[in-house]
């Protein structure tokens, strides 16, 4: 068992990097590695730091699921830009990507070739395919990216490593269940064994700090801390966890759709972990979530729950869980 160092290491932020560009499709580097490819470019390259809750929100749908509207409905869609604004659009589910981002384009002024489009963590590059077809419902929110060209430079992702937190880290990885029970918020807390924890600044970022809990090792709840879940990124052939999740509680006395899906299982988590490669081995990455039980709906399956939080202001990543897997 090991604690991490004060300070955020260039492996950590090497295979932090590695990790968002598996998970989001996209180049994402380290400080320094932004600096080398600037100097090839003779200085015509821009930086746009990723806020690392962004991987958790590109890969989550907060609207609902299933049911196709019907072709006269009028639906309404968030398109999110990177600077956190929200801009609300009434379009047809019949609409194309196509009418979709001249849409934006005509509302933000930012040149049409220069948008991308991420939904529920696939770009949106079909401008023949409508809304409806990439699942985009009411009150999906659709992620915009603005992609420089030309004499502008195009932007490059980059780690923020302001937004980790050293000092919280926790390694895992040689530590197994000892078959002693934690608690967080009132529910059983399966703590990461076999993974490497990052830990995110979030202290402090809220109106309090209670929803974390008190620092240090305890197996008790605490007073207004919120329970953990973890979260999945990728795709896989069945969907993402959040369409998984929505599948499996259909039919049921309660018809989820809107919210947030996470789980309290890591086993379950790890079906969605994205997988990626650095210096030869191949490692997994999840979310690791604080989740407010106000108002969290708990759907069951054979494989283990599934936690959704109608809320999306009530779930919370704080960290990022890392493993190394077999090749």
């Amino acid at each position: 068992m090991s604690q991490a160092k004060v300070g955020v290491s260039c492996e950590a932020t090497k295979l932090l990097a590695e990790a968002f560009t598996a998970s989001l499709g996209d180049s994402v580097v380290t400080h320094e590695e932004f600096l080398k490819k600037k100097r090839k470019c003779k200085g015509n390259l821009f930086p746009q730091p990723l806020d690392i809750s962004k991987l958790f929100e590109l890969s989550y749908v907060s609207g609902p699921f299933g049911d196709k509207p019907a072709d006269s409905v009028v639906i309404k869609v968030f398109a999110k830009l990177l600077s956190g604004e929200i801009i609300t659009h009434h379009v047809k589910p019949d609409a194309t990507v196509l009418d979709f981002q001249e849409r934006i384009s005509d509302q933000t002024g930012i040149p049409f070739d220069q948008i991308r489009l991420v939904f529920n963590s696939t770009y949106l590059m079909d401008y023949k395919a409508t809304l409806q077809d990439c699942n985009v419902r009411n009150e999906s929110t659709v992620h915009v990216y603005k992609q420089l060209t030309g004499g502008g430079g195009p932007l490059q992702l980059l780690v923020d490593s302001t937004l980790l937190d050293p000092p919280f880290d926790y390694d895992f990885s040689d530590m197994s269940d000892d078959g002693t029970k934690y608690y967080r918020g009132g529910y059983l807390y399966e703590r990461p064994y076999g993974w490497k924890r990052y830990a995110i600044k979030v202290k402090d970022k809220y109106k309090d700090n209670l929803w974390l809990g008190p620092k240090g090792i305890r197996v008790d709840s605490a007073e207004g801390e919120w329970p953990v879940s973890y979260h999945g990124t990728a795709r896989t052939p069945a969907g993402n966890i959040a369409e998984v999740g929505y599948d499996l509680s259909k039919g049921r006395r309660f018809k989820y759709g809107r919210g947030i899906y996470s789980t309290p299982s890591l086993k379950v988590a790890s079906k969605y972990a994205q997988e990626f490669t650095s210096e030869g081995k191949r490692y997994q990455i999840v979310l690791q979530n604080r989740v407010s039980s106000d108002n969290l709906k708990i759907v069951e399956s054979g494989d283990g729950p599934y936690w959704l939080q109608p809320d999306e202001a009530k779930i919370r990543p704080y960290g990022i869980c890392i493993r190394e897997v077999d090749n």
